[in-house]
């Protein structure tokens, strides 16, 4: 069955000769878009393309390698419809050599292909993360070690300016922090000296010129305009049938001030923004006591100006406590550090490059950072002066495409690079040195969503997608964008439920895109009617875990946490939706029919796995509701890691009363709560001065007494009692104590053999020997 595209989804497919930005929304279908559109390049036309002339650039692997398969199953159902296509079967054959992959593998083949060009150690490897975070951590000790020795004045002001308490921790962040801001720029050194210069600047006054001023003044002016714009909000409901009209005055001039405050940071001068600033005041509001007045509408009007006033006045405090002058004064009397800083941070990077040098190791900034060398060249260019002379010794460093730049432009028709949103710059100029926009000619088609932009933290750069959100045309041209807004996942309830929120709360100073009709989400899924429970409203349901509710909870629901408390409650809505006779109606592809929901249904997305993900889990296999938590963290808190863990520290030292029980109750050794228990019971009742204490203790009474037990029995009305085997100083029934015994000489015998190969073993081969000989 023929995809039914819709008209923007076929322009993006069948646009060509340009470079195009798809602003695709969630579930808009935009990875089945991409694929199509390479499969009817390298399939459609006079001249066809083969795949090996596009690169297609992925976040992950994982998107890299559903592309890959995505790809070869519609070239194999052409292949079908049209086998006799010796193009096609070509495409088939190029497809696993096809340059399908995310970036990194990019500069990671291209500095493999170009070693020649660099100077680096052809064999290479890629460093683990948990290894490189050590060999930062021992070039900072030394880096630190190295500057206190020297002892110079401006270090040690910077220490004590950043570092906190006995430790350097906070110090060695702060360098780190400004290492890593520089490891996303193309040319880390070059960004470095432009910090220097432009503390050079600000110490002369030209503030204004400053990035950060212009953010600075950019951010006011955004937050003003979001701020005026909650209050014509509330002017709306204030002109309402029964609104509480007698605020409108105060709050047309609280749009005036605010307005004022907007304009003077749009101008583009601190002074300006200043002065307005220090005008920015509230009126207090008149007195609302007319019966007639909507009691709602008068609460909301007035608190959506409490929360504007508290904004802009925080604002006021925190641009405008300082004049101009002032400004430039407290800048000159940051000039010491923030020129340690930048040299610091230059100094780790030196020194951690050669540690990683010296093992023949790169990181993932080394990829991107070694593949610009091998594409861009530079040249020294001696530039004049004003009047166009030539000034001796004055050098601009410029770069140009290398011939490993000019190869690869020419090879690749096309670039399509997905996730455009998490791009930073120096994936944004390795793309523009292989791309043939330089020449004229427009080639890279970019996909993506600045609404799931979540990768800032990792100094991804959404303002790029932004600028040519804002820049290229919306109707057919060199550089255009097109909008997919229609979501194909979803059913217009959740659609709603999700639009209704992000009208409210993403603003452009919040998300980097104001969230309006243009950009919101659009049902484009159509599903069959349903008698049942299918398409229901999202529902909002709160847990109220504060003090005071949990304190009216019952005796047996105050035992359990807040955490669980939710859980719990996530537990009973998931029993509703899964119920067999009236739960949830789910429409199943491949049924082509509605069922009921199942738990292989339902996913729970938490703001954070720590601390979340253990209760949940636990929480919902308790209420008898399967469950699985995927984390990065938690696996040497598994019960099967834990129990080799306390086998290692028994075989170390065998006189650790947590560890020897765990071993002891574990599969390893198979004792029962019960055995544990009589073998406990025991050693208590034996008791003596001077033995040894704990499970250790329990253990060599037993040893003691292997087989030494005298059996014991009585009458009791004529009837023989269980038969009882005296252990020390206590009777134990006969069938525990055989087994107590028989379980621990297994055990001594296998620590015997565990301790004598640890003596000469290295703790992997200890652990192999282990799981080889006693365990599997």
């Amino acid at each position: 069955m023929a995809v039914k595209w819709t008209q923007k989804q076929k322009q993006v497919i069948d646009s060509r000769n340009r470079s195009l930005l798809v602003s695709a929304a969630a579930g808009s279908g935009k990875t089945a878009v991409l694929v199509e559109r390479i499969i009817c390049m390298i399939s459609e036309g006079e001249h066809p393309l083969n795949i090996d002339q596009l690169l297609v650039m992925t976040f992950t692997s994982a998107a890299a390698a559903e592309m890959r398969e995505r790809i070869g199953a519609a070239v194999e159902k052409r292949l079908r419809e049209d086998p006799m296509n010796e193009h096609l079967w070509l495409q088939a054959a190029l497809i696993p050599q096809a340059q399908i992959m995310t970036i990194d593998s990019f500069c990671l083949n291209l500095i493999r292909n170009h070693y020649n060009r660099l100077d680096i150690d052809p064999a290479f490897r890629i460093g683990d993360e948990g290894e490189l975070t050590l060999l930062k951590g021992d070039v900072m000790e030394e880096l630190l070690e190295e500057c206190y020795q020297e002892g110079k004045e401006e270090f040690l002001q910077f220490a004590e300016q950043f570092g906190a308490g006995k430790s350097d921790r906070a110090m060695e962040d702060v360098i780190l922090q400004a290492w890593q801001f520089s490891q996303s720029h193309p040319w880390p050194g070059e960004w470095i000296d432009g910090c220097r210069r432009q503390l050079e600047r600000e110490a002369e006054g030209n503030l204004d010129e400053s990035p950060w001023m212009e953010f600075l003044l950019r951010d006011a002016a955004l937050q003003m305009g979001e701020l005026a714009e909650q209050i014509r909000d509330a002017l709306e409901v204030c002109r309402e049938e029964n609104g509480p009209r007698v605020y409108e005055p105060m709050l047309e001039q609280d749009i005036v001030r605010l307005e004022a405050v907007k304009k003077a940071a749009e101008s583009g001068r601190f002074q300006e923004m200043h002065k307005a600033l220090g005008k920015l005041s509230f009126d207090r509001l008149a007195a609302a006591r007319s019966k007639e007045i909507d009691p709602e509408k008068k609460e909301y009007v007035s608190g959506c100006r409490t929360r504007v006033k508290k904004a802009a006045e925080k604002c006021r405090d925190s641009y405008g406590f300082q004049n101009p002058e002032e400004a430039v004064q407290a800048i000159a009397g940051t000039q010491t550090v923030i020129r340690v800083l930048l040299d610091m941070a230059e100094r780790f990077d030196q020194a951690y490059r050669e540690a990683k040098r010296e093992r023949n190791v790169l990181d993932f900034n080394d990829l991107e950072h070694l593949a610009l060398e091998v594409l861009l060249e530079e040249v020294h260019q001696e530039h004049g002066d004003m009047d166009g002379q030539q000034k001796k010794g004055a050098w601009e460093i410029s770069r140009q495409p290398s011939a490993a730049a000019e190869e690869l432009r020419s090879q690749y028709e096309e670039i399509l690079v997905d996730e455009y949103q998490d791009s930073n710059l120096v994936q944004e100029t390795l793309i523009g040195s292989i791309s043939r926009e330089r020449i004229g000619h427009p080639n890279v088609f970019m996909v993506g969503d600045v609404k799931q932009s979540i990768y800032r933290f990792r100094l991804a750069r959404p303002e790029l997608f932004m600028e040519k959100y804002a820049s290229y045309t919306r109707e057919e041209s060199p550089r255009q964008m097109i909008e997919l807004q229609q979501n194909f996942r979803s059913r217009d309830t959740v659609l709603h439920f999700i639009n209704d929120i992000f009208y409210q709360i993403m603003t452009e100073n919040l998300g980097g895109i104001r969230y309006t009709e243009e950009t919101a989400l659009y049902p484009g899924a159509s599903f069959a009617p349903a008698e049942g429970m299918a398409g229901i409203p999202s529902r909002l349901l709160f847990a109220d875990t504060g003090a005071a509710a949990l304190k009216q909870l019952d005796e047996d629901a105050m035992d359990y946490t807040a955490r669980e408390l939710e859980a719990k409650m996530i537990a009973g809505e998931i029993r509703r939706l899964t119920d067999e006779k009236g739960g949830l109606l789910v429409w199943d592809k491949e049924m082509e029919s509605y069922r009921r929901a199942r738990l292989g249904d339902m996913v729970i997305l938490l703001r954070s796995m720590t601390g979340w993900s253990e209760v949940m889990v636990s929480v919902l296999m308790n209420e008898g509701i399967p469950a699985r938590a995927q984390t990065r963290t938690g696996y040497f808190s598994t019960t099967e890691v834990e129990t080799v863990l306390s086998l290692l520290s028994v075989i170390d030292n065998p006189m650790q009363d947590i560890p020897l029980a765990a071993v002891l109750r574990s599969p390893i050794v198979g004792m029962s709560d019960d055995e544990m228990a009589w073998m406990m019971a025991a050693y208590k009742k034996n008791a003596k001065k001077g033995q040894d204490r704990g499970v250790y203790g329990a253990w060599k009474l037993w040893e003691e007494e292997a087989q030494g037990g005298k059996v014991s029995g009585q009458a009791v009305d004529g009837q023989e009692t269980e038969k009882q085997l005296l252990v020390g100083a206590a009777e134990i029934p006969e069938a525990q104590a055989r087994s107590i015994w028989e379980k621990l000489e297994y055990f001594q015998a296998m620590l015997a053999d565990f301790r004598t190969e640890a003596r000469y073993l290295p703790i992997h081969e200890l652990l192999y020997y282990v799981y080889r000989r006693r365990l599997l």
